[in-house]
């Protein structure tokens, strides 16, 4: 049996040296196979199978867009930039605790093995909009987020199955794709939005991002007497003003 694996090895390791072009293609291919696949299953995840009932969860919401510019009903979920994230948060006085965040993947190393974790990178403190408190240690404060600190929030139960609830993980560190970060927070058991295992602060000011980068979903809290169509009425007036100062520039804004 070693025989002829090893073989195999050998047949392989000439086919490739034959190839080089094919076999680059092939394991990009994989890797990006392998790599969605990984993506769609934590997102299920955290959807489907483990959901997460949020306290108050009816005043949680999401901000999406929609461009007719674009032809049909054509809805984005992870389609929003930081400059429209700013809009909207200085912009609504009927959404509180406004945050976006970018979804993603880093490789974390435990002990010597790295391996993927579906990840969000955040600006603001996703603890305050879930209404949550962490397990053990904090969520992100502003200074973190506004230098791109390397600290880290991990989940329970990467915490518990890679770091066997070691409470000294709080204040530790783990590598990232190499690079040291701080653990400064576990999220509270079963927490996991979109199945994401790791939070990590965004790094950059939202308004040095170009306006047409979009990429982030944002989620905020109804204020204390606002109504989700009076939300809805009032992003609406947002996008008027956006529509009418950068619809110049970027014609996806028309309507």
């Amino acid at each position: 049996m070693m025989e002829t694996m090893l073989q195999d090895i050998r047949y392989g390791a000439r086919s490739i040296a034959r190839s080089p072009g094919f076999a680059v293609i092939a394991i990009l291919t994989l890797a990006l196979g392998i790599g969605a696949n990984a993506l769609v299953f934590a997102v299920v995840d955290g959807l489907v199978l483990n959901p997460f009932s949020f306290p108050d969860g009816s005043r949680l919401v999401g901000v999406g867009t929609h461009f007719p510019r674009l032809g049909g009903d054509v809805r984005f979920i992870e389609h929003m930039s930081p400059a429209e994230y700013v809009d909207i948060r200085a912009g609504s006085s009927a959404l509180e605790r406004v945050v976006a965040w970018d979804m993603g993947n880093r490789q974390v190393t435990f002990g010597g093995v790295t391996e993927n974790l579906f990840s969000g990178f955040w600006y603001g403190d996703a603890f305050a909009t879930l209404d949550v408190r962490p397990a053990m240690g904090r969520g992100f404060d502003a200074q973190e987020i506004e230098r791109g600190d390397r600290v880290a929030i991990l989940s329970h139960r990467v915490w518990q199955q890679r770091f066997g609830a070691d409470p000294a993980m709080v204040g530790g560190t783990v590598l990232m794709n190499g690079d040291p970060y701080t653990v400064v927070g576990i999220m509270p058991p079963g927490t996991l939005l979109f199945g994401m295992d790791l939070w990590l602060p965004m790094p950059g000011d939202p308004a040095a991002f170009p306006r047409g980068r979009r990429q982030f979903q944002i989620l905020a809290r109804l204020s204390a007497g606002a109504t989700l169509d009076g939300a809805n009425a009032e992003l609406s007036t947002i996008a008027r003003r956006i529509e009418q100062e950068y619809g110049g520039a970027f014609e996806e804004y028309a309507g």
